[in-house]
């Protein structure tokens, strides 16, 4: 309870009733009993069953609401009225008795139940006023409304029962304690915290009481500690997204109170683990089970929270300095909400520190950030599903109550797992929100704008279980879909579809039509799901083989994606795959696909399959009664028959409801082309199988070829043609589809040959440019003795820039008196068009020169000057320097058009006229 509609982080600790993570005691009712049996039955519970005084419970309803258009719910009132008084019945308003769990969806008035710890009084004043002495114990909430996206409330078709009463305020109830932190529930991990820790006992004080806020970091890391067990065991991993993001908050939320007021060392939450799991492991057996898992990644958190802590400090703390300089004493909510968006620093620590400091806090500023992140992101999402009309495709409470008035029944979907094609009917249209069933209402649907489609059968699946859904066609007589997306709503099967050929006429009396799926995009669809188990299978037998059952559980599906061009796989495991580890869990898949093991699918009660040893499947997810067995290479039968048979576990073994092969062969091949961390202590992997694998080796091997080419290229050969040899390596390595294992032994071994290619372009562009030092240096000594006013040399190699600024560097250094003017031999370039791409190929020559100081200061010639005047008599010409050192090139489109003596010509004329 630490994220969305219902966030209580910040008041954990605070108080002695809050918590991010409570046991949730309740009951359900769909349509079957409402308002008089769900109030008699909770009072019978917590009176008869329980024993609560009834002098001490009081109870609220919904008070009526003008903006909402809804009267009081006078029904719920006079029930009470049945069995306390009328002093013992509080008004609500809708922020207390209207429950909702967002923007749209199910609601209804609420009736609470609140319990008064002292008794003996009347405390219907404190009902919903946040006293610690007068709880809320149990919710019954009355869903009868459907919130429509426009904002307006639609009466539901039937009603329904949900109640939720929190179990650690009913335990201390109970054991009559005032306090949640002060029954068994906590008392173990309570001591355990001051063990870790060396901090005075936990006291209970709150408020002003609790003057160096002990007692409040008592209860915050103990119930956090909770939290964060719970949560990790059932998968959930701390990130920058989602609930991830949520955990994160929580840990840092935990280890700076720990820090901060009880003095606790580094990693003391995670060593808390321990005392939680012992707590709850009989009731909750899967955390014993995760618990190393659990413990590496609180430990994790805790260490990079540590840098980012001091990163937090620090920004505060010159945010502070800036702050006194400019005389201010409120901490804008921009900052505020900087620190605790981008730095992840907690708002309560941030607040402490302002208050430390002396300074106010702009709580109204930051609110405002907060609500423009908030609709970012609901702007994002509706983007998202309004970008191809996904919201027209959807159906809701009305259309289910429409439908079955109507006598729909939900589609027939167990032909999808037959390959070849399905004679169906159209029982329903669906476009831009509205159901179309009868023949007079088909005039009103547009073919060529998106609709959907239900069957009263079909042999299309739908996206689940992270397969993508089938694509194909649906053909009558008349006309033909393309079925771009099927999904499923409450058992009824929407076929995203438009018009690609024929006339759209339809008949609801006679309409026959032909489900064609394409199967040859099902297929390699098929093999990276069979794979996908496989991998599954070959990720535990690589990884944890000769470990204990307790660690292989470490080892959980996180989640999946499968269609026609690949699979991706996530797991929890805590560190990186090797790359010997990557091959064999390769290896293991690719044995599989080679001993052409047939693919056993069979149906079986839950209960029998769950007992089959070796059995893999997302026990966190909700099956049927019956469920699907799959298995590789092992008849379903036989593993029935002998569940415990220690020789299951040599296979793969799961449920799933995705379409598969019939032979692992059918695969060919199996490649991992990524191993990548997506959170702390989850891994992903992407693999490709089918004709793309193929591919992939068959690239593979072509890379290695070239790779073994160049590197028996000579010295010569290799210097010249390098540049382009690695602009055509990298676009081998740029793809997303090569073997990674494979890949990054090529790319150790290429690495060797561009150290080689450096080595001798170093070699020989040091010999180069040492060679063209020492003719320039000869050039200026001869022209020196020969008494010439000036010296124009050309070259007959590609002069770089780099090379004349050096020379020139060397000149003044050696404090030559010779004005000097070099021409740089003709080099090829590629000009870029305004997109960046080579548009055309042209020439240039680099041109630099020098004057010195005596020569500029006694006869008025200066290098940039010397260097403008020849530029300038040609198109594409640029100049730059100073009056001592320029430098400048020329530009052609044509080879033919460099002409030497032109050059010598123009700056010879130009520099006779200062001599």
């Amino acid at each position: 309870r630490a994220g969305g509609k219902h966030n209580d982080l910040d008041d954990v600790g605070k108080d002695v009733y809050h918590h991010t993570f409570f046991e949730m005691l309740g009951t359900w009712s769909f349509n079957d009993y409402f308002k008089k049996e769900a109030i008699e039955w909770a009072w019978e519970l917590l009176t008869k069953v329980y024993g609560l005084n009834p002098n001490n419970l009081y109870v609220s309803y919904f008070g009526g609401d003008k903006d909402l258009g809804l009267p009081a719910d006078e029904e719920s009132k006079q029930i009470w009225k049945q069995f306390v008084p009328e002093s013992q019945i509080v008004i609500g308003n809708r922020k207390d008795n209207f429950w909702e769990m967002g923007d749209v969806g199910p609601c209804g008035f609420c009736s609470e139940i609140h319990y008064d710890r002292i008794g003996n009084r009347n405390a219907s004043h404190l009902v919903n006023k946040d006293d610690p002495n007068v709880l809320e114990i149990w919710n019954i909430v009355f869903i009868q409304f459907n919130r429509e996206p426009s904002g307006k409330l639609q009466t539901l078709p039937a009603r329904h029962i949900d109640t939720g009463m929190g179990f650690e305020r009913l335990v201390s109830i109970l054991q009559e304690k005032t306090s949640n932190y002060d029954t068994d529930v906590f008392s173990d991990i309570l001591n355990g915290i001051q063990r870790v820790t060396g901090a005075p006992p936990y006291s209970g004080l709150v408020g002003k009481m609790d003057e160096n806020y002990k007692d409040m970091a008592y209860r915050v890391i103990a119930d956090h500690s909770r939290t964060l067990t719970v949560a990790i065991s059932d998968g959930a991993i701390p990130s920058n997204t989602g609930r991830g993001y949520v955990l994160r908050r929580i840990i840092r939320r935990g280890v700076r109170y720990g820090y901060e007021f009880l003095s606790a060392k580094p990693g003391f939450l995670s060593s808390l683990v321990p005392l939680v799991v012992n707590s709850m492991k009989n009731s909750f057996p899967e955390v014993e089970n995760n618990m190393n898992n659990i413990i590496s990644i609180i430990r994790e958190e805790e260490e990079s929270f540590e840098v980012l802590l001091d990163r937090g400090v620090k920004y505060f703390n010159e945010t502070v300095k800036e702050m006194k300089v400019k005389g201010e004493t409120n901490l804008s909510g921009e900052k505020m909400f900087f620190l605790y968006d981008s730095l992840g620093f907690p708002m309560d620590l941030t607040k402490l520190m302002a208050e430390e400091n002396g300074l106010s806090v702009d709580m109204e500023g930051w609110n405002k950030e907060l609500q423009k992140q908030k609709e970012r992101s609901r702007q994002n999402l509706l983007e998202r599903k309004n970008q191809f009309g996904e919201n027209s495709l959807i159906l809701d409470t009305n259309h289910f109550e429409y439908l079955k008035n109507n006598n729909i029944i939900i589609t027939n979907d167990q032909f999808k797992y037959k390959w070849e094609p399905h004679h169906s009917k159209i029982i329903a249209f669906l476009q831009n929100g509205k159901l179309f069933t009868t023949n007079s209402e088909i005039q009103n649907i547009n073919p060529n704008i998106k609709f959907g489609v239900i069957l009263h059968s079909t042999s299309f699946y739908s996206e689940s279980g992270g397969q993508v859904a089938d694509e194909g066609r649906l053909i009558n007589k008349k006309f033909e879909l393309e079925v771009f997306d099927v999904q499923r709503f409450g058992g009824y099967i929407i076929h995203s579809c438009l018009l690609t050929d024929g006339k759209f006429e339809f008949n609801f009396d006679n309409n026959e039509i032909v489900c064609e799926v394409n199967y040859s995009k099902r297929l390699p669809i098929a093999a990276n799901h069979t794979m996908t188990h496989a991998l599954n299978y070959a990720l535990r037998k690589v990884l944890l083989e000769g470990e204990t059952e307790t660690e292989i559980e470490t080892i959980n599906q996180s989640g999946s994606l499968v269609d026609s061009q690949k699979l991706r796989f996530d797991f929890t495991f805590k560190k990186s795959l090797t790359q010997n580890q990557i091959a064999q869990v390769e290896k293991c898949v690719r044995d599989i696909i080679n001993k052409r093991l047939d693919v056993y699918i069979s149906e079986a009660p839950l209960e029998e399959a769950k007992k089959i040893n070796g059995l893999k499947a997302m026990f966190d997810e909700t099956y049927g009664n019956q469920v699907r067995v799959v298995s590789l290479g092992i008849p379903v039968n036989q593993l029935l028959e002998n569940p415990v048979n220690p020789l299951w576990k040599n296979t793969s073994v799961e449920l799933c409801g995705g379409t598969h092969i019939q032979n692992t062969k059918e695969a060919e091949d199996f490649v991992i082309i990524e191993e990548s961390s997506i959170s702390k202590g989850v891994r992903r992997i992407v693999a490709i199988t089918h004709e793309t694998a193929k591919k992939s080796i068959e690239a593979i091997r072509l890379l290695e070829k070239r790779i073994d080419e160049i590197g028996i290229y000579s010295d010569e050969k290799l210097n010249i043609e390098f540049k382009n040899i690695r602009e055509e390596i990298n676009d081998f390595f740029n793809s997303n589809s090569l073997p990674i294992v494979e890949k990054n032994i090529l790319k150790e071994r290429f690495d060797i040959i561009q150290g080689r290619a450096v080595e001798i372009n170093t070699f020989i562009e040091t010999n180069k440019k040492n060679k063209l030092k020492q003719y320039m240096d000869d050039e200026v000594i001869k022209a020196t003795k020969e008494n010439k006013n000036f010296l124009i040399l050309e070259f007959n190699s590609e002069i770089e820039m780099k090379s004349v600024k050096n020379f020139m560097s060397s000149l003044t250094k050696n404090s030559s008196q010779i004005p000097f003017f070099g021409i740089g031999n003709l080099e090829e370039i590629n000009v870029l068009d305004s997109n960046n791409n080579n548009n055309d190929l042209q020439y240039q020559s680099v041109l630099f020169s020098y004057v010195p100081d005596n020569i500029v200061n006694q006869n008025g010639l200066k290098a940039d000057e010397w260097i403008k005047n020849v530029v300038g008599n040609f198109n594409g010409g640029k100049s730059g320097g100073k009056i001592t050192q320029s430098q400048g090139k020329i530009v052609f489109k044509l080879k033919n058009e460099f002409n030497v003596k032109q050059i010598v010509d123009l700056a010879s004329s130009y520099a006779n006229k200062y001599f």
